[in-house]
């Protein structure tokens, strides 16, 4: 028994030594930049500018007829008033009637060319809890208000403005410039990016770095970390939506037989829950946190230095918030569900809606596999599967190029506390549809974002300080101006 236990202090020892070396080895990789003093900018201005955007409902509606198509031209007119030195001196193409595409051209043929893509349609707004009117263009002491102030036309104003100050400095830039704006980005880009993205390839341009929206600079939202983390986005999640029917003989509410419509779906549906698509930490969020996890405080330091040993409690602890249990697994959210018509008349079919945020790894068809084995004995099938919006996860961008790398100096010199990591875009961009033009596709907006802000993103009180939107500008000049 002694020499049991001596041999179980022993092991227990060995364990402690790599647990504790691998946490040591575990440092940060620092960006190594030169500060250079800041980029003098008119705050004041550039607030007004990003007002008038607001103040143009560019609003994207799922029912197309309500679209009010002529703000998207009133938009354009804005642009043009606001910056003539960029339509002057830039070549602009109005891709399928409203979607925007600047050409500035480089003085160096032979460099591969950036695209930076925004949109100039925002979400509906509601009516009610907004501290100003979402299409006023509210300025105040401190902040811009209005729809669109996050997502998105604080990147598309933010980058026109980029190129107008280095225009007015004589800067010309060595490798070509797009900035590519569509038009209908919250309902899938069909008629803005996708058909811009087909000019690229019918011209046979092959973008060297194409940036979108999709992650940004938050604050105060992981445990253990006291910096700013600065996530560019590799990677975006895929989507599906299938389609559930439940079926029954029907009949009156008074003599309930044992399966019915209504309670073989309610079954399916909480096997869906309970049972979701493995989780693990791999692929993208393992590399974020390979990136995250050196600068964070000694416990947690230890714990992402050693996901050999703990990734079952990490997996399970991060399984218990909807934003990071989004990172390592594809998501079942249950959207809508229709049965019954009479209170007391038991309905003949009952259906729902089940939609799929998909890791990548997993494809549309992996997923449609695992809710078919999970439906197995439920009395409930697959109707049918919305392929029309339905796309696989994105290609996993590289993190070891140029592109990447000017990336990390650009937010570097404009978020100098900010831990800089790779991480995975949960929802849609734009940028997906560029896949064919591209491997170098990155997702990231130079948005200083907290929890509370994260919130105002399609929701109400949208804005951003005067502040952080010129910062924002910074940026661009700064990737523009390498």
């Amino acid at each position: 028994m002694k020499l049991i236990g001596k041999l179980l202090l022993a092991l227990a020892l060995c364990f402690a030594v790599i647990i504790l070396v691998r946490t040591f080895m575990f440092s940060p990789e620092q960006t190594e930049v030169n500060l250079s003093p800041g980029i003098p900018l008119d705050s004041e201005v550039l607030a007004d500018h990003l007002a008038g955007a607001v103040r143009i409902a560019t609003v994207s509606y799922e029912n197309t007829d309500s679209i009010h198509y002529n703000n998207f031209v009133r938009f354009r007119q804005f642009l043009q008033q606001t910056y003539p030195l960029v339509f002057e001196q830039l070549s602009v193409e109005t891709i399928n009637k409203h979607s925007l595409l600047f050409t500035w051209k480089g003085s160096n043929p032979d460099l591969p060319p950036m695209v930076l893509l925004a949109h100039q349609d925002v979400v509906p707004t509601g009516k009610n809890g907004w501290t100003h009117p979402p299409f006023d263009g509210v300025v105040d002491d401190t902040f811009i208000w209005g729809r669109g102030t996050l997502d998105n036309k604080s990147c598309l104003i933010a980058t026109i403005e980029a190129v107008s100050h280095l225009l007015q400095s004589g800067y010309q830039p060595a490798q070509t410039i797009y900035l590519a704006m569509g038009h209908d980005e919250e309902i899938g880009g069909q008629e803005g990016a996708v058909k811009i993205a087909e000019v690229f390839q019918e011209r046979g341009i092959r973008p060297g770095l194409v940036l979108d929206e999709g992650m940004a600079v938050i604050s105060n939202v992981m445990p253990g970390l006291d910096r700013p983390v600065a996530l560019i986005g590799i990677a975006e999640k895929g989507y599906v939506t299938v389609h559930l029917t439940a079926s029954s003989d029907g009949g009156h509410s008074s003599m309930p037989p044992e399966n019915s419509a209504i309670g073989n779906l309610s079954g399916a549906l909480v096997a869906l829950m309970d049972h979701p698509p493995a989780a693990g930490l791999n692929g993208v969020a393992k590399m974020m946190f390979d990136s995250v996890g050196p600068n964070m405080s000694l416990l947690y330091r230890m714990i992402f230095a050693n996901t050999w040993l703990f990734e079952p409690l990490l997996v399970k602890q991060l399984e218990k918030q909807p934003s990071t249990n989004a990172l390592i697994r594809s998501t079942v959210a249950l959207t809508t569900i229709k049965g019954g018509t009479k209170e007391n008349v038991l309905p003949t079919t009952a259906s729902a809606s089940v939609n799929f945020r998909i890791k990548p790894g997993e494809t549309v068809e992996s997923v449609i596999d695992y809710v078919n084995e999970t439906l197995c004995c439920t009395g409930v099938e697959i109707a049918n599967v919305n392929h029309e919006f339905a796309s696989d996860p994105s290609k996993i961008s590289p993190v070891d190029g140029d592109a990447y790398q000017n990336l990390q100096r650009a937010i570097a010199k404009t978020f100098p506390d900010a831990v800089i990591a790779p991480g995975l875009v949960i929802g849609g961009t734009d940028s997906r549809h560029f896949e064919a033009a591209s491997d170098h596709i990155y997702r990231f907006a130079p948005l200083n974002l907290d929890s509370d802000d994260l919130k105002r993103i399609h929701g109400v009180n949208e804005r951003i300080s005067k502040d952080d939107f010129a910062n924002m500008v910074r940026f661009y000049v700064e990737l523009m101006g390498e």
